[in-house]
């Protein structure tokens, strides 16, 4: 069933990525001066278990992977994040960075989801565990979250955007509200059947619908041609009757190294009338999804 909306207005929602100890420590402070600054809210989803950005690139290096369309990962990390995990220990939420993550959740405009456990492990194992190494994961994931915030994680974004064929029944069985796992033109109501256990689960993806600003960078493209590009984009979004836009970043590179083209992107919201919202306040406006069966989206589960 296609999915109406309460208010057909188009709603904006700028979603980002914690995958880095730095990027926790020095990225959030900059999204949340921009929250200020501009009364605009940003949904944060936070990596949770080690941070060991450094064996990433170790990865990289060592099965000589192609660099497609991300800035390289030794060029949008701090220094300290690149030999975390190899040269440095891989660092843990710890008390210190609890109480501040519980200062930020208190600050308007600021919502926090799980990234996933352990971002790198996730990013190079997660598509091959089992159904109960998925289960296990996940209630690592849960543990962790509840430990900071107080309270079970609403929704997931899986690092990567790397899934599996437990990962859906099972995040819905964990009464996630939504997730956050691919990169399309809408929302939509992702379905799974188990034929061997006759049952079927489903859950809202509320998913990244715009290209990034690091991919925009890697085309070649300066500040005033992205401004231009997410212009012309907007403005056909509207024409065309869109009510959802998501962009995401990453904390650790688009605050602390490109804020103005930020600045630039909340003003064009702003110009084109555009609601500002957070991933789960567009979820609880939003009651009708169309629904989408999980085979249609990834044909090899």
């Amino acid at each position: 069933m296609i999915g109406v909306d309460l208010e057909m207005e188009t709603s904006f929602c700028f979603r980002v990525d914690i995958d880095t100890w730095e990027g926790l420590h020095k990225g959030i402070p900059e999204c949340l001066r921009l929250s200020k600054e501009n009364s605009f809210p940003f949904t944060y989803y936070l990596s949770l278990g080690k941070y060991a950005t450094g064996r990433n690139l170790f990865r990289i290096i060592k099965k000589n992977e192609p660099i497609r369309r991300n800035i390289p990962i030794w060029k949008r990390n701090h220094w300290k994040d690149l030999f975390r995990g190899i040269l440095l220990p891989p660092k843990k939420i710890g008390s210190n960075t609890i109480k501040i993550l519980q200062e930020y959740q208190a600050n308007e405009h600021t919502e926090f989801h799980s990234h996933g456990y352990n971002h790198v492990h996730w990013a190079n194992s997660f598509d091959h565990f089992s159904e109960n190494e998925t289960s296990n994961y996940l209630d690592l994931m849960k543990t962790e979250y509840t430990k900071i915030f107080g309270k079970e994680p609403q929704a997931n974004a899986a690092p990567n955007f790397k899934v599996n064929p437990f990962y859906l029944a099972i995040l819905s069985s964990k009464q996630f509200k939504f997730a956050s796992d691919f990169v399309y033109h809408s929302p939509f109501l992702l379905s799974s059947s188990d034929k061997s256990k006759k049952t079927e689960e489903s859950i809202v993806q509320l998913p990244v619908t715009e290209e990034t600003i690091e991919s925009l960078v890697m085309q070649g493209k300066n500040k005033s041609e992205i401004i231009e590009y997410y212009k012309q984009r907007f403005q056909k979004q509207i024409d065309n009757g869109i009510s959802y836009v998501c962009l995401y970043i990453h904390a650790i590179y688009e605050p602390l190294k490109l804020y103005s083209i930020i600045e630039d992107i909340i003003k064009l919201t702003e110009q084109y009338d555009m609601k500002p919202l957070t991933h789960l306040e567009y979820y609880n406006q939003r009651k009708q999804y169309p629904t989408i069966k999980i085979k249609n989206i990834l044909p090899e589960i």
